[in-house]
């Protein structure tokens, strides 16, 4: 399916769930559904995802992805961050079996320098959830590795517009 990048793995109500970005190769700006079924370790039935359809930009390049379900609204979403400086929030409403709804959140230079997003975390904290992104330099050399928090509003949780703070220096 291409080179596939940031993949995840989750359980869905006893059903093992994969899921790879793929920014580059002959299926770009796609991701990679793998359905493993009760088992993680048979052979899983893989559905493609066209992030284009969801209203996601074409070229995007989505590099690295984090998958959690928000368990006070009961929905699973997926965030995925872009070289094109946006972060992407995937709605898979209450089961990963769904199709995903896609969100797109841009944001500037500024607050995204040019890089290459390469890994996604989700946390959340005092009810509060963050999306960390590590960005390295184009060509994966230097030493302007950054480190980008975004955070959601706590009232409103994923569904919302993030806002993203100063990069980090990362020696």
């Amino acid at each position: 399916w291409g080179s596939g990048y940031g993949s995840d793995i989750v359980n869905d109500n006893g059903t093992w769930y994969s899921f790879v970005a793929s920014p580059g190769g002959a299926n770009a700006n796609r991701i990679v559904r793998l359905d493993f079924g009760s088992d993680p370790t048979s052979v899983p039935t893989i559905t493609t995802i066209d992030v284009a359809a969801l209203g996601i930009p074409a070229g995007s390049d989505e590099w690295g992805m984090n998958i959690v379900k928000d368990v006070d609204a009961g929905k699973w979403y997926g965030i995925m961050a872009d070289a094109k400086r946006n972060l992407l929030v995937l709605d898979f409403d209450n089961s990963l079996a769904n199709a995903p709804v896609g969100k797109v959140h841009s944001f500037t230079a500024a607050q995204i320098p040019g890089l290459i997003p390469a890994d996604v975390a989700i946390v959340k904290y005092n009810n509060q959830w963050s999306a960390f992104v590590c960005y390295f330099p184009a060509g994966w050399s230097g030493n302007a590795s950054r480190l980008v928090r975004f955070d959601f509003p706590a009232a409103e949780g994923l569904s919302a517009a993030p806002t993203a703070s100063s990069p980090t220096a990362v020696p």
